[in-house]
């Protein structure tokens, strides 16, 4: 699964929820290190962080948006 913060992963043309092992992207409105730290934790301690596999991942400082 890869961690980023870098929005070209959202190009759904590019990389296809089903292509690759799975992606997460940051997108915080604040994205300081300790900010992004945390997100990172609560996100991946979420129950249904295990079936992400192969899906992109949007997280936002609110929401978390699964394409599968």
């Amino acid at each position: 699964m890869l961690l980023t913060q870098d929005t070209d992963f959202c190009d759904a043309r590019t990389y296809a929820p089903g292509t690759h092992k799975g992606c997460i992207i940051f997108r915080l409105g604040n994205p300081t290190r300790t900010a992004l730290i945390q997100r990172i934790l609560s996100v991946m301690s979420m129950d249904e962080a295990k079936s992400w596999s192969g899906c992109v991942v949007v997280a936002s400082d609110l929401k978390v948006r699964v394409r599968r």
